[in-house]
């Protein structure tokens, strides 16, 4: 069950539940990554990371059951090899789904990395974080470092901007990372705060 969180004084919940601490964002970004690793084809990037297995229900009742299910689908997967402060030379973005405008540009940019509605795969999902109040509610999703050209390209055709790199997004979580070595670049273990 999503925790509330409170971000900039708003109540908001999140999948995983990172409301006490981010040890659950660390858990999901390391599985997240494990699963990945096995499954990226650079010459695939349209179907690589959306394995059928994994995929989500189309008509789940909303954003957070829909990331629920797709993060349900990793278990049991490996337990992450991947330490949570390693992106493997990857990086993370941003997807506000309720900004999308379904243009098709990123979509084709990106050689399909991201679909139609400027979605990245559902096997790069990390986390969601659903604010009720706002059009702020987003995906946050890791990008393998073998589609880090196409994501960008896909990026910059976005004229809604509905997907960001997670360091040029004006996201809570960010801020939340900022002080761990995530977001600092270094190797250190990442701190929760």
């Amino acid at each position: 069950m999503p925790g509330l969180l409170f971000f900039q004084g708003k109540k908001v919940r999140s999948e995983p539940d990172i409301s006490r601490s981010l040890d659950p964002f660390w858990t999901s970004l390391s599985t997240t990554i494990t699963w990945c690793l096995s499954r990226i084809d650079a010459d695939h990037p349209a179907t690589c990371l959306r394995s059928s297995g994994s995929r989500p229900g189309l008509f789940t009742r909303s954003h957070l059951d829909t990331v629920r299910e797709a993060l349900q689908h990793r278990y049991p997967s490996p337990m992450p090899t991947v330490p949570a402060c390693n992106l493997r030379g990857g990086r993370l973005i941003v997807y506000f789904p309720d900004l999308e405008l379904a243009d098709g540009a990123a979509e084709v940019e990106s050689r399909g990395f991201f679909d139609v509605n400027n979605a990245p795969p559902w096997d790069t999902w990390v986390a969601f974080i659903l604010d009720d109040k706002s059009e702020r509610s987003h995906l946050i999703s890791w990008v393998p470092p073998e589609f880090l050209p196409l994501a960008d390209a896909g990026i910059q055709v976005n004229p809604e901007e509905c997907i960001l790199w997670l360091d040029d997004a004006d996201v809570e979580l960010k801020n939340r990372l900022a002080t761990t070595s995530l977001l600092r670049g270094d190797e250190g273990r990442p701190t929760s705060r």
